[in-house]
């Protein structure tokens, strides 16, 4: 444990150095190999001990919408408000149910429009720590849910928190919930009560913690980046983050057919384009594992809405400080057309209402509205292209059948 975690405090000082700007050595190509040959490829390490790593089977996403649609349902009623607010801080926020029960009145404030929630965290710290993140429409939802349901119980109790219950104790009748066996008093009666079943018919088997992993994989796949959902679960380092990640398979196949030429892409990069399009593209006819070790390698990273090629490793900032239409290292590809497309029509709409307005915010979604123009109609033409191939290769077997 102590070699993977100097190791990992290295590389992690050299990602973020080199996203941010600071002092760090631009040729990390010595590290990068230590690193590899005794945390990647070190066989005595046993599997369950290496960062990123999770032996949990989150539910279907059907499900867990079932399941936080029956907890919004129960606030609304007044009933289990405890359990099902839990529930949903911890989707919404991935908080850890010791956090989620320090949960004060008056957390929630509205910061240039938007709501935020603050809470108490100290697992990472060596004192607690007020931190402050966004909050959705759920969450506001659950903290005024709380808030009216323990409004009688502060009173008495004196203290502002709002997981608050009753005891049978005569001197401290009331006290703040327990985070101890959580899943055993609350979560699994809660399941029972309300019948929550998996996608196989059986009762729904999770523990509290399993909506952290939920928070993580969704907040990703949303689109929310890595450094982001390792800061909102308090995490100190984004290999912790990278276990509660439950999408690396299906991300594998992605990365392979985008950059063996399986699916159509487009960028502003030519030198990129004409070698994944062409004859001597360095991916094709690899398998999956091995398109994913040469993508680490030269730190190629998927993203919701296509594939970044910036290399943090090399000490570079990111020049369009996220913003990855137009971006020189930026692939869009087939598979996230529908993402693009609907990504021009919201661009279009806001454009319209803005009419003449000649600011800097209008400049930026004129350049966005170019941009994704540009990769609809490149990709929209290169998959009529493809299937009208595929059409005529599927021809031509059937008449070499005949």
């Amino acid at each position: 444990m102590s070699i993977k975690k100097s190791a990992q405090v290295v590389k992690e000082l050299l990602i973020r150095g080199g996203q941010r700007d600071w002092e760090v050595p631009t040729n990390t190509t010595k590290i990068n190999s230590i690193y590899n040959e005794l945390i990647i490829n070190n066989k005595t390490l046993k599997e369950g001990t290496k960062f990123g790593v999770t032996n949990k089977v989150l539910p279907e996403e059907e499900v867990i919408n079932s399941l936080i649609k029956t907890a919004r349902e129960q606030l609304e009623k007044g009933e289990d408000v405890l359990t099902s607010a839990s529930i949903l801080l911890s989707t919404q926020l991935g908080l850890r149910i010791s956090e989620v029960v320090l949960i004060q009145e008056g957390c929630l404030s509205v910061i240039n429009g938007e709501y935020q929630i603050t809470y108490l965290t100290s697992k990472t710290q060596k004192t607690p720590e007020r931190v402050t993140r966004p909050a959705n429409e759920i969450v506001v939802e659950a903290i005024r849910a709380l808030e009216k349901h323990s409004k009688p119980l502060i009173r008495q109790f004196g203290e502002p928190y709002l997981f608050l219950t009753y005891t049978n104790r005569r001197k401290d009748p009331i006290t703040i919930a327990s985070h101890s066996n959580w899943t055993a008093k609350r979560l699994n009666p809660f399941i029972k009560k309300h019948d929550l079943r998996d996608e196989k018919g059986n009762l729904l088997k999770l523990t509290q913690h399993y909506f952290r992993h939920i928070f993580a994989t969704y907040a990703l796949k949303g689109g929310m980046k890595l450094h982001d959902v390792a800061e909102m679960m308090n995490h100190k380092s984004i290999m912790m983050t990278e276990t509660y990640d439950h999408t690396k398979g299906q991300k594998q196949e992605v990365i392979k057919d985008i950059l063996s030429g399986e699916i159509p892409v487009t960028t502003t990069n030519k030198i990129v384009l004409e070698s994944l399009e062409g004859e001597e593209n360095p991916f094709k006819g690899l398998t999956t594992d091995q398109v994913d070790k040469m993508r680490r390698a030269l730190k190629i990273e998927l993203l919701p809405h296509g594939m970044c090629l910036h290399h943090p490793m090399r000490g570079e900032p990111c020049e369009q400080d996220g913003v990855c239409l137009g971006c020189h290292e930026f692939i869009a590809s087939a598979r996230h057309l529908p993402v693009y497309e609907a990504r021009l029509e919201r661009v279009e709409q806001e454009l319209n209402t803005l009419d003449n307005d000649k600011s800097i915010y209008t400049t930026k979604l004129r350049f966005q509205q170019g941009m994704l123009e540009k990769y609809v109609s490149d990709l929209q033409k290169k998959l009529a292209e493809k299937e009208f191939q595929e059409a005529l290769l599927e021809v031509a077997g059937a008449k070499h059948d005949e």
